[in-house]
């Protein structure tokens, strides 16, 4: 496997032990860690994770950012190209703007090489639409 674009859920699931998600995301980021060499999120994938730690004020935000060093995510930088594109992403599939900006990430990867591309997310309608827009492209 090449490339897998990552989700906010899970890894807000990884960083909460309380989460009832939070067995299923450490399994599925081990996973993706041993098996898939490219992890990428877009930069508002970022933000939608850092939301919590900067309102709870308690220095959580330096661990949301060692552990996508430590799994070795890389976060696409927000451009004008990329905005774009998960606007059209959204026009054509009526996803929300969270999950426009993963899935637009996720074609952005698609397009760059012959590997194949996967979402890493627990919400079922955006690995639908997925897979809807990996086919058609």
């Amino acid at each position: 496997m090449g490339v897998t674009v990552i989700d906010a859920d899970v890894v807000i699931a990884l960083l909460n032990p309380a989460d009832a998600q939070h067995r299923r995301a450490r399994r599925v980021l081990t996973d993706v860690l041993t098996g898939i060499p490219e992890r990428v999120m877009s930069a508002f994938t970022l933000a939608e994770i850092l939301v919590g730690p900067l309102r709870a004020r308690d220095g959580s935000e330096d661990r949301v950012h060692l552990t996508l060093e430590g799994f070795r995510i890389e976060v696409l930088e927000g451009t004008r190209p990329r905005a774009r594109s998960a606007a059209a992403v959204r026009a054509r599939t009526g996803a929300r703007l969270p999950d426009a900006f993963v899935l637009a990430a996720a074609l952005e990867m698609q397009g760059r090489q012959p590997e194949p591309v996967t979402v890493t997310s627990f919400d079922k309608r955006l690995l639908a639409t997925w897979r809807d827009l990996s086919r058609a492209a």
